[in-house]
């Protein structure tokens, strides 16, 4: 074998094993116990990573840019002391954020057994669940269904109980929300509904509310 025919295959080696790590160091993702990122193929959603990955599969993709969804909610400004959107997902990396978070929603009404009016000031500990991405992945608003399911999920509670009773049981009912959210993921808003997962892990839930007339002295859970 003549030495110009060792060089040329020893340059297409080269070559070869530099694409090789090119590809790697491009396609190459760290995922963490607070961190992941989702991946999405001319199919759809495809899956969430976890631990080290480089995706082999030139189809597969990490789901990113103008076109990701909008994974945000609404949390409380500690500057303002109103709502501000936070995002958990950075849509420049694709980098999705698993840890807890405290959903805020505005202030919005809820009727008792005996047709009391409230106002109900609540926030919801959770986190993405990385086993249901999927359904984070599919959903248009995420920010709106999840404030849409804790506000549905108090009203059902505050609406079982007399005005008397509410005074009483806050706690009670901070624990019968928390149990009807993690229920939902698997069967729905209602029993008996076969209902879509948030792809959320509910965590605590805790209250305050006034009547209409009562905004300078909100009962305190």
């Amino acid at each position: 074998m003549s030495m110009a025919l060792i060089i040329a295959i020893a340059a297409l080696l080269g070559v070869v094993l530099l694409g090789i790590g090119f590809y790697i160091w491009t396609r190459y993702y760290e995922a963490r116990a607070d961190r992941t990122f989702m991946t999405q193929d001319d199919r759809g959603f495809k899956r969430a990573l976890a631990g080290k990955v480089v995706l082999w599969d030139y189809e597969e993709s990490v789901v990113r840019g103008p076109s990701a969804p909008h994974i945000e909610y609404v949390a409380l400004d500690p500057a303002t002391g109103g709502r501000r959107t936070v995002k958990l997902m950075d849509v420049k990396t694709g980098a999705i954020n698993l840890r807890p978070q405290y959903c805020a929603p505005l202030p919005f009404d809820a009727i008792t057994n005996d047709s009391h009016k409230v106002i109900v000031d609540a926030r919801v500990q959770f986190s993405l669940n990385r086993d249901l991405l999927k359904h984070v992945y599919e959903i248009q608003e995420f920010a709106l269904a999840l404030e849409t399911r804790i506000q549905s999920a108090f009203r059902s509670e505050i609406g079982k109980r007399n005005d008397e009773d509410l005074r009483r049981g806050l706690a009670e009912v901070e624990r019968a929300v928390i149990e009807q959210l993690r229920r939902s993921e698997d069967e729905g808003d209602e029993a008996g509904e076969r209902g879509m997962a948030l792809g959320v892990r509910f965590h605590t839930a805790n209250f305050t509310y006034s009547q209409p007339d009562e905004f300078s002295a909100p009962t305190i859970a």
